[in-house]
């Protein structure tokens, strides 16, 4: 969980990278054992940390600005991709900007999309990596990734009579399925 993660870097990073673990909320897993992305809501960044494969210390590698206030991030299964939620305080969009991590650095690379950056409210990846689907005002939306590229297609398919107030989803390991959850309590 976070606050875990956030003493594991207290504890293991030095001074010049403990302030990430102070003001990240969000931590995304992995990418390919060498490094763990960080979004940062206060600074507005993704920081990239090396991870040393003996002493698990964390070492910062550079920072990514997101322009806007990341809330979440993604990481694709196969660690290439990263999706980060910006969100706009002032206007309350929440947009989903996607990243193609570079394998040598670990640091990410802006994607643009055709069209602009599609609405997110929340995110989940296909395990094959092919489909993302989002939560969009209430909608479940499904987009095909280009794996390479990183880039969206428009929706393939939208849902917005799948449950009442949803609130979260995720794919289940074999793909088979999508999850929905509701956020009302005590709800149908």
């Amino acid at each position: 969980n976070a606050a875990t993660l956030a003493g594991e870097v207290s504890e293991k990073v030095g001074p010049e990278v403990q302030k990430y673990g102070a003001q990240a909320t969000r931590f995304a897993g992995e990418v390919a054992g060498k490094t763990k992305e960080v979004a940062g809501e206060v600074s507005d960044t993704i920081v990239t940390l090396s991870i040393d494969a003996t002493t698990g210390t964390l070492a910062k590698v550079g920072e990514t600005p997101v322009g806007e206030e990341a809330a979440s991030m993604t990481i694709d299964p196969s660690g290439m991709l990263a999706f980060v939620r910006s969100s706009n305080t002032q206007s309350n969009d929440v947009t989903l900007r996607t990243y193609r991590i570079n394998a040598a650095t670990g640091l990410p690379d802006r994607v643009a999309q055709p069209g602009g950056d599609p609405r997110a409210d929340t995110v989940a990846i296909h395990p094959s990596r092919r489909w993302l689907a989002t939560l969009d005002q209430g909608a479940v939306v499904v987009r095909a990734i280009d794996p390479t590229t990183g880039i969206l297609s428009a929706p393939s398919s939208t849902r917005a009579d799948t449950v009442e107030a949803p609130f979260a989803l995720a794919f289940a390991p074999s793909g088979a399925h999508l999850y929905v959850t509701s956020a009302l309590f005590g709800g149908n």
